[in-house]
């Protein structure tokens, strides 16, 4: 953490957190005694995250040059090269391995061991007859795999993503059906909920990454169908089909559209044109010192290409988005020391509440409060200028089964940017 400059009171804290703690073991009937943890950090510690990034950083760091590159998320790591044939990029793999400062060293370095048996070795080509040669780094042989799944996502060594397509589709009809199964006449789960479980379980874990191997349905400015996803999108249709009758009850002949209007729900091509759009905007409204900003960029000057045509290519090309009309939200983290320009004061009393308030020497101030009354849930603003009130504004959320007074509370926050810019 000092070699990456990261500021002394994270690495003093840190250090503190580490020395001379204590854990046991439990399960099954079975309770340890309590004994020392010399490495590493404590199960589930929700640092163990952002620790273990910081702990992985110099194996990241091995890739040098424009044929090197290293992916890295948490303790998933990868090494990509580039060249034009598999026995210069194998060369070029087992450099990065063994050279000074390469992957073997920060392995030894943060006392890691190098197992073969967890290692997989792709090369990507569109010629499937062409010769792939094995790997050999200390004497192991790593070979290669026609598929990989990499951070949820199957990678095939041709990158057509039908491995990944037919292994998405079949998980959404799954657990589509699982959901069929939670729908029993008696004692089963009532439609509302299997309708929640539909959009916030089933969709996500269906298009998940759709980004990367799905395309658009259709191109924004044409309206006209694009071939390459059609087939796909008419597959995942047919999952949703299988939700929808079991959201509904309606029975299994009932056509598509009516049930998707009944259930509130977008069609499947627009439901991917929809996730794609978003994903796109995201990527477009990145700050310019994020990574994938210079590539975006490149690809938005380049206009439309015909050979090599990637994912963003597709977005780019056929999800229409005037950069002109985005607006890029560049996050400013605080350092730990730093002072906020907000002034913090609790009042005791009712009484100091009030006398506080009368010794505010502001032009114009406004109050906001959330709150739960009588099992009810609501939010309120006034605001004052110059001591006189001026206006009020308040919102009933609903009943306290379905909001939160935290809820309340970001509402009534809202109610004074309405109440400033009115």
């Amino acid at each position: 953490m000092k070699r990456h400059r990261l500021p002394p009171e994270i690495v003093s804290f840190t250090e503190r957190m580490l020395n001379r703690r204590k854990t046991k073991l439990r399960f099954n009937d079975y309770t340890s005694n309590w004994f020392d943890i010399t490495n590493g950090i404590g199960q589930g510690d929700p640092l163990s995250m952002i620790l273990y990034i910081i702990y992985d950083a110099d194996l990241v760091r091995t890739a040098k040059g424009k044929q090197e590159l290293t992916l890295a998320f948490v303790d998933d790591t990868t090494f990509l090269t580039i060249g034009k044939t598999f026995q210069e990029t194998h060369e070029i793999l087992q450099d990065m391995l063994e050279r000074n400062g390469g992957g073997f060293e920060s392995l030894d370095l943060h006392n890691s061991c190098f197992a073969p048996s967890k290692c997989v070795l792709i090369d990507f080509m569109l010629n499937r007859l062409k010769e792939r040669p094995p790997l050999v780094v200390r004497g192991a042989t790593i070979n290669l795999t026609p598929t990989h799944k990499f951070l949820g996502v199957i990678l095939d060594q041709e990158l057509s993503w039908r491995e990944h397509t037919a292994y998405a589709i079949a998980k959404g009809a799954c657990y589509a059906m699982l959901l069929r199964r939670l729908t029993r006449t008696s004692q089963g789960v009532p439609t509302r909920l299997i309708h929640q479980l539909y959009q916030i379980v089933v969709i996500p874990c269906t298009l998940y990454a759709a980004s990367v191997w799905l395309h658009p349905t259709y191109n924004s400015e044409s309206n006209a169908p694009i071939q390459g996803s059609i087939k796909t999108a008419k597959r995942i249709a047919q999952t949703q089909q299988t939700a929808l009758i079991t959201i509904t009850g309606a029975m299994r002949s009932s056509p598509s559209d009516s049930l998707e209007t009944h259930a509130n729900l977008l069609p499947g091509q627009l439901l991917i044109q929809r996730i794609l759009y978003n994903s796109l905007l995201r990527v477009l409204t990145l700050p310019s010192h994020h990574l994938l900003n210079p590539i975006v960029t490149c690809i938005v000057k380049q206009g439309p290409v015909k050979h090599h045509k990637t994912t963003l290519h597709c977005l780019i090309q056929n999800l229409v988005i005037n950069l002109r009309t985005t607006e890029t939200i560049h996050p400013c983290p605080d350092h730990p020391n730093s002072c906020t320009p907000f002034t913090i004061s609790i009042a005791g009393s009712k009484e100091k509440a009030i006398a506080d308030f009368h010794r505010c020497n502001n032009h114009t101030m406004i109050f906001t409060d959330g709150s739960s009354t009588n099992s009810k849930v609501g939010a309120a603003a006034s605001l004052y200028i110059d001591f006189i009130h001026v206006a009020t504004l308040h919102y009933h959320l609903g009943n306290d089964t379905e909001h939160t007074v935290f809820e309340a509370e970001a509402v009534g926050l809202i109610l004074a940017t309405q109440l400033l810019l009115s």
